[in-house]
């Protein structure tokens, strides 16, 4: 039998080539199809990064025994030197991985986006992906079911939650929106 299917013709009826469709504009009169993103490599802008600043100058360590934590909020200029370092320059897009079979194994994310963007602002943030995901297994379960690496994210199983009356430390779900930075016990406060 002749088919005019193109061969992954089933993936996108199935809803599982998402990435290779075009988005459908029809605000319009007339239907405008918009590719999908196509990725042309790195470019990196180092004169406009070096312009910057020095990283190690810019984003240091800002409460005493606090490594990793850079306070933004109240610091808009400093803000708007990191949104020019990560504009700079271009980042791989994610890989087509949720596509695949899912693995009988635990899979975990690595957060490849979020770990690149800590690792090309610098300065404190520079370890901070590294540092948090060594704070993770040093300080939760080894059961626990590590979903994302970086910006952590793992839950227990739940036979461990519901095994004992109180959920002790180690198991408590965690879903951070950030690296955790290392506090020095003494130097530990909440405001």
């Amino acid at each position: 039998m002749e088919t005019v299917n193109r061969p992954d013709e089933w993936k996108i009826e199935q809803g599982l080539s998402g990435a290779k469709l075009p988005f459908l504009d029809q605000t319009g009169s007339e239907t405008i199809a918009i590719a999908a993103h196509k990725w042309e490599g790195y470019s990196k802008d180092e004169a406009a990064i070096k312009a910057v600043g020095d990283p190690d100058e810019l984003f240091v360590r800002e409460l005493e025994g606090w490594k990793g934590y850079v306070e933004w909020e109240k610091y808009l200029e400093k803000k708007a030197k990191a949104h020019k370092i990560l504009t700079s320059q271009t980042f791989p897009p994610n890989p087509e991985f949720q596509m695949g079979p899912i693995p009988d194994t635990n899979p975990v994310l690595p957060g490849t986006h979020w770990k690149l963007w800590h690792h090309a602002i610098g300065g404190e943030l520079t370890d901070v992906p590294e540092d948090s995901w060594k704070t993770v297994l040093r300080e939760k379960h080894p059961d626990m079911l590590h979903l994302l690496q970086f910006p952590y994210n793992g839950e227990p199983p739940k036979r461990l939650v519901t095994s004992k009356a109180i959920t002790p430390n180690p198991l408590h779900f965690v879903r951070n929106h950030g690296g955790i930075p290392l506090i020095e016990k003494d130097k530990w406060r909440l405001t």
